[in-house]
């Protein structure tokens, strides 16, 4: 399960009961002890960097205070979107935890959807998947910065050689 799509989620658990959830992909293959150690050498490192004093977490300094006594152990393994949700639902329904917030991962699929007028676009639906792909105007794209972001300029439409493929599929036609 060694893929740049996957991540494992940690507990620490501290000697009084409080719990903190981790995630860290799981290419890094880090053990829990190396987790563990991770956070250690998180703190010497921001210490050395003048721009980072401020960015040690609370966790980290209790984990270096704690060493010899906090357990770590992996307690789930899968996809990073799956891990997210996992830790999520484990911070929210912990009693003892003491995670800051929930999990962050890239939410630019999430944002909010773009609209866009109907005569710059051309949508085509593949029959056997029902997969749907959006092509708009490459002449109209050109001048939208968000939009022309987010074309493949070399996959034309079939009919219509200046309408490009567009890479998101987050959009209302208006």
């Amino acid at each position: 399960m060694l893929n740049s799509n996957n991540s494992k989620l940690y507990k620490t658990t501290f000697e009084n009961g409080d719990v903190h959830f981790g995630r860290v992909a799981s290419y890094k293959n880090y053990s829990p002890q190396v987790y563990l150690s991770d956070k250690l050498s998180t703190i010497k490192s921001n210490l050395k960097n003048p721009n980072r004093h401020n960015m040690t977490t609370e966790f980290e300094l209790r984990v270096q205070e704690e060493y010899d006594t906090v357990k770590c152990e992996i307690i789930f393994e899968g996809l990073t979107l799956e891990c997210c949700n996992k830790k999520d639902s484990l911070i929210y329904n912990s009693k003892r935890c003491i995670n800051m917030r929930k999990s962050t991962i890239n939410k630019t699929g999430t944002s909010k959807p773009r609209t866009i007028k109907k005569v710059y676009i051309k949508k085509l639906v593949n029959p056997n998947t029902d997969e749907t792909f959006y092509y708009v105007d490459w002449s109209w794209a050109k001048s939208n910065p968000y939009f022309s972001k987010h074309i493949l300029p070399d996959d034309s439409h079939p009919l219509y050689s200046n309408f490009k493929k567009l890479t998101i599929d987050n959009i209302i036609i208006v």
